[in-house]
């Protein structure tokens, strides 16, 4: 079996490159397994974690359930019955998980509030996410898992796919989705907010910032994390969003080819399906009009306050060159 792993941060496009590679390797996507706010399960293990929101493991971490949660969604492991009350079960879990506020989410991942009634029968009612019908490849999204990528891989030994985007254009999808109500970077674990700044050598950040800079700071770590993985040797692809949005049939034809797999049309009439106008949490969009967007949607005084904080962070100076094409590193 081929298993497929798309990694980014959120709003980097690796929901647009999880689906175009399922539809060319002719199987479905299993959308963010691990993402806390859909999937029960995900919240029960990242709670038993304590880590908040992007869990930072190392090779030889012991995390059982986190485990559990990677091992069924690449079909290592399955269910073996699919009865009518298990399904039921997880129905239920995804029904009173969903109801609950994301801060209260988050708060009580980060171990800041403890869980109101209804996560707590969601918890009870979790399993783990799997696909949904066997297949010969099984591609799996997740835009939590940066910090952890060498443990899944290590685990469960997938080709990976590593979406890179300018920290700005990120930023202003955040922002346009209202993301930035909240401050985002009390979903990363102080101890981790420290190692990183102390990795790349840049400032803490301060109470004192706007949720725009503190916003910047969370964007550009994860983004250098995972730049600085697609550099190490390892079954991997790395791509940058903005590169395939000037040309994404050949992005994506040499994604696969890289892979040795087999191209599909279905993909080609996808991409052309979702090359139209699309706003929120539709991955339809006009390509070629994303790859600067961050221009039009934030003011000038935000692009200021964000690029006096990316500015310290080695890969917003990488995005911001000359979009080179997907590299495979052996």
């Amino acid at each position: 079996m081929n298993r497929v792993l798309v990694v980014g941060v959120p709003r980097s496009g690796t929901t647009w490159v999880g689906s175009v590679l399922a539809a060319a390797l002719e199987t479905k996507l299993l959308d963010e397994p691990d993402n806390h706010f859909v999937a029960p399960y995900a919240f029960k293990a990242k709670r038993r974690l304590g880590q908040g929101n992007y869990p930072r493991l190392r090779i030889g971490d012991e995390a059982p359930q986190y485990e559990s949660l990677w091992r069924y969604a690449f079909a290592l492991k399955t269910r073996t019955a699919s009865r009518i009350s298990s399904r039921a079960r997880h129905r239920l879990s995804r029904v009173l998980l969903q109801r609950e506020q994301p801060d209260h989410v988050n708060r009580t991942l980060m171990r800041k509030k403890r869980p109101h009634a209804g996560l707590r029968a969601a918890e009870w009612l979790a399993s783990p996410e799997q696909p949904q019908r066997e297949s010969d490849t099984v591609v799996v999204k997740s835009v939590y898992a940066a910090l952890s990528l060498e443990w899944v891989t290590a685990l469960c030994t997938p080709l990976v796919v590593v979406v890179l985007r300018n920290p700005l254009n990120v930023l202003s999808s955040w922002f346009e989705l209202n993301w930035l109500w909240n401050d985002v970077l009390e979903t990363l674990a102080s101890p981790i907010i420290e190692e990183l700044a102390a990795r790349y050598r840049v400032p803490l950040p301060s109470e004192d910032w706007s949720r725009i800079e503190r916003a910047a700071w969370l964007s550009g770590a994860l983004t250098s994390v995972l730049a600085d993985l697609g550099d190490e040797p390892g079954a991997r692809t790395v791509l940058t969003h903005e590169w395939l949005c000037r040309t994404p049939r050949e992005g994506f034809r040499a994604v696969v080819d890289g892979f040795g797999l087999e191209w599909n049309p279905q993909a080609d009439r996808l991409l052309a399906e979702l090359n139209r106008p699309g706003r929120g949490y539709d991955i339809a969009r006009i390509a070629e009009e994303l790859e600067a967007v961050w221009r039009t949607r934030l003011s000038p005084e935000q692009i200021s306050e964000a690029r006096s904080v990316l500015e310290h962070f080695p890969a917003y100076e990488r995005l911001t060159r000359p979009r080179a094409a997907p590299r495979r590193v052996p």
